[in-house]
């Protein structure tokens, strides 16, 4: 890529670009600055300069100066950036001559670098050229460094002279001066405190009798600060005749002199002549100045007509003016508050959406409309989302049916079971021994029986029957006990819960809880939903159940009951909905949790994303409001 140089001679001086990163002005040394202005010799004033560029110019690698001894002598290197890298020279020089041969700024673009050189034009000579390498960027970016050197450019022609080895003491003193200001505008943290001290020292140190700065607000231009005035009426016929004049230079776009200093050159001066004649017949200059290739505001100079200007001292004025005015235009725009900010912003996206190029931001315009417009009319199924899990039906608690121990377990949790299969086995010893015992003492009380009756002792013969009754019913409860000590499933199923296998030999005591045993053909479906969806469900909705154990499948499922008592789970409120389920499968288990969406019904798609937010501003604004 290759950017042409337009001719210094033919171009308005007012159109100086602005450095690419104004913002490491701020963190320049003090000595570099004091160095650049009491240059003891050109080779100082040169190796002061390119450092100066450099530091304005972010991600610059390394830099090289060439200037030219006398004219037409081919320049020679005479500073480097930084002093001890001296890597890759090579190129520079390369770029340098090109940019020599062609008479114009040169731009080579790599992958990771760029190389820049932009050469000096002085009375159609060439005096010098710089060449830079920085980091790759865009050719906006590239454009923008190009004009940075431009405007470092201006203030190297000040010095430039045909004898390059004595420099004029009026260019000298002219660079001193513009320096000068540039440390004090960037010395002051606020705007008005810069501003009012630039005013006042240039009015001061050029023998003006007044300097106004103003900035270009609503296309209008209004002077925010008047030398040696730190407040003043806004709308006095003196600031609206400085304003009025300032309008006419920015208007025309040009640096307009009164009295106009060459006659052959014409432009419109009405306001500048009623400024003069306002003022006791004053000589005036008025210098707009840019930045980012738009006017930014004006400066005016006024100078007693015993004084009047020259064009030495215009050039000066217009050198100030596009050095110092973009300084003090930044430090403006960022002392502004957050509301001008975000609405200046906004006004130039919009100004770049509606204006001439920007292409893909328009079709990213396009197309964001066309969505917004599609997701506002289209409609789709709404779904309350929640989390779910699978019951079943029923679910039968397996109890110890008496005090006892653990004998034999032959089931465990997730252990599928027909009805009849033996659970738990408790432990029967001591019953059986009982059992004999008992069994014992009925033939015993038998035969006591038999020998009553036989010496006919009908009393004692009853007793004796009684008794052997007695142990018969003990006989009878021992033997449903031992039936009892064997637990069997209820009915076909999986065990949910309980594994007694590591606690063979436990001490159970009647009604403790061993096992929990669930159909498997027979499920329910619970939904804990939030509660702002719970106002969206009713019973009869139906909804799909997905479970992390079986993802390719989804199970339908219908709302048969909400219960009316809100939960609290890990800090918010939730309903428990319970369905049925009514796709039964050999795949799925009581205890599974997945995730359940329950349909509600048709939306707008962008009521779906936004009712949410929507909902929690209006509870917000009402508990603010009221």
């Amino acid at each position: 890529m290759e950017v042409e140089r337009q001719d210094e001679s033919g171009e308005d001086p007012n159109r100086t670009p602005q450095p690419a990163d104004d913002a490491s002005l701020s963190y320049l040394d003090q000595a570099l600055w004091k160095h650049l202005t009491l240059a003891p010799s050109p080779a100082a004033f040169a190796k002061a300069w390119l450092t100066l560029q450099c530091a304005m110019i972010p991600d610059v690698n390394r830099a090289i100066l060439l200037m030219s001894e006398s004219p037409g002598v081919r320049p020679r290197q005479v500073a480097r950036w930084p002093d001890a890298d001296s890597a890759n020279v090579a190129k520079l020089l390369e770029i340098a001559d090109t940019a020599i041969s062609r008479g114009r700024g040169v731009v080579h673009s790599a992958d990771t670098v760029a190389l820049v050189a932009y050469p000096f034009i002085y009375e159609e000579q060439l005096s010098g050229v710089i060449a830079l390498e920085i980091a790759a960027r865009s050719q906006v970016d590239l454009r923008v460094v190009m004009r940075q050197l431009q405007w470092g450019g201006a203030w190297m022609e000040i010095t430039l002279r045909h004898d390059s080895s004595n420099v004029g003491a009026a260019s000298q003193q002219r660079l001193v001066t513009v320096l000068e200001q540039v440390a004090n505008a960037l010395e002051h943290e606020s705007y008005q405190a810069a501003s009012r001290a630039v005013a006042t020292e240039i009015a001061t140190n050029l023998d003006c009798e007044r300097v106004s700065i103003g900035f270009v607000k609503r296309r209008r231009i209004n002077p925010d600060t008047i030398s040696h005035s730190a407040d003043f009426g806004k709308r006095s016929n003196l600031v609206r005749a400085i304003g009025a004049a300032m309008d006419e230079a920015v208007d025309q776009r040009e640096t307009i002199v009164f009295p106009a200093l060459d006659i052959e050159v014409a432009f419109v001066t009405r306001a500048h002549a009623a400024l003069a004649e306002q003022n006791n017949e004053l000589t005036i200059c008025t210098v707009p100045f840019l930045v980012n290739d738009e006017i930014a505001g004006a400066w005016s100079f006024e100078r007693s007509i015993e004084r009047p200007l020259d064009h030495g001292a215009v050039r000066l004025f217009q050198h100030l003016t596009s050095v110092v005015g973009p300084i003090l235009e930044l430090k403006r725009q960022e002392e502004r508050w957050l509301g001008a900010k975000t609405a200046d912003a906004a006004r130039r996206q919009l100004q770049r959406l509606l204006g001439q190029g920007f292409v893909g931001r328009k079709l990213l315009a396009i197309a964001a409309f066309f969505l917004l417009v599609f997701f506002t009319f289209y409609s789709t199924t709404f779904r309350v989302t929640a989390d779910a899990s699978l019951e079943g039906q029923i679910q039968r608690v397996v109890a110890a049916p008496m005090n006892g121990y653990i004998g034999d377990v032959q089931a465990r949790a997730g252990d599928i079971v027909r009805e009849g299969d033996l659970l738990v086995a408790l432990d029967d010893r001591d019953l059986r021994l009982e059992q004999v015992k008992w069994s014992t003492r009925k033939a015993q009380l038998e035969r006591s029986q038999q020998d009553a009756l036989g010496r006919h002792e009908r009393a004692e013969s009853r007793i004796y029957k009684m008794q052997a009754d007695q142990a018969e019913a003990e006989l009878e409860l021992l033997k449903e006990q031992l039936a009892r000590t064997a637990i069997r499933a209820p009915f076909d199923g999986i065990v949910v819960s309980g594994d007694l296998s590591q606690s063979m030999g436990a001490p159970v005591e009647r009604g403790d809880v061993l096992m929990e045993v669930a159909p498997l053909d027979e499920y329910r479906v619970a939904v804990a939903v939030d509660e702002r969806d719970i106002g969206y469900v009713e019973v009869g909705q139906t909804g799909e159940l997905i479970l992390p154990s079986v993802p390719r499948d989804s199970f339908t499922f219908k709302v048969s009951k909400i219960t009316p008592v809100a939960t609290a789970d890990e800090g918010k409120n939730t309903f428990r909905i319970e369905g049925e389920l009514l796709e039964p499968s050999d795949a799925l288990r009581p205890g599974m949790e997945g995730t359940g969406k329950i349909d509600v019904g048709e939306r707008k798609l962008i009521w779906i994303w936004t009712h949410r937010l929507t909902e929690w501003l209006r509870i917000w604004v009402w508990g603010w409001w009221y």
